[in-house]
């Protein structure tokens, strides 16, 4: 299964997340509520960063993923995700619902169509790249956050079907391709 020429994928184990999240200081919470959606969401960074409050469902505790955002030469641009699969509803564990909702909280005067995470994906890299080198962690980038879920998704005992449909593949077969040497 999988591709036999697969290019090594760079992850995180849960243990190596928590150890990553620990280094996050009180002040710090919109960096640790991004990075705990990467992980336990599986979204790409863009989606993350495009959501708008009014994408949070904390009854029912899912994120509408409908858009993706981007930076280029100093401009702000919010536009269709990568494929139409991408646009999913993805649910999320209580506790970062709960954390999700307590940082909203925080934000004065945010209204429906605010993104609720106000910066750039350079900013999330350079985060990530401070903490692992300030720590001494095992360098990933920010898109291996998404591969670190899938393997999470494929440890536990996840199907390729609902992993394919949790992250916004095309198919189960772009799933196996790219993942298929972790079962």
């Amino acid at each position: 299964m999988g591709r036999s020429n697969a290019r090594e994928l760079n992850f995180w184990t849960k243990e190596e997340f928590d150890l990553f999240i620990e280094t996050f200081g009180n002040t710090e919470e919109m960096y640790r509520v991004i990075f705990k959606l990467l992980f336990w969401a599986g979204c790409r960074v863009g989606e993350a960063l495009a959501l708008y409050y009014e994408d949070i469902d904390f009854k029912n505790m899912t994120i509408s993923i409908r858009k993706t955002y981007y930076r280029r030469c100093k401009q702000d641009f919010i536009t269709e995700p990568k494929t139409e699969k991408s646009n999913r509803t993805v649910t999320i564990p209580k506790f970062l619902m709960e954390e999700l909702e307590k940082y909203t909280d925080k934000l004065y005067g945010l209204k429906p169509h605010d993104r609720i995470f106000p910066i750039a994906d350079r900013a999330v890299q350079k985060k990530m790249r401070q903490k692992t080198d300030k720590h001494k962690l095992k360098a990933i980038r920010v898109h291996d956050l998404r591969h670190s879920h899938v393997a999470f998704l494929i440890e536990k005992e996840v199907q390729p079907l609902v992993i394919a449909q949790r992250v916004g593949h095309e198919s189960v077969s772009t799933t196996m391709n790219v993942y298929g040497h972790l079962y």
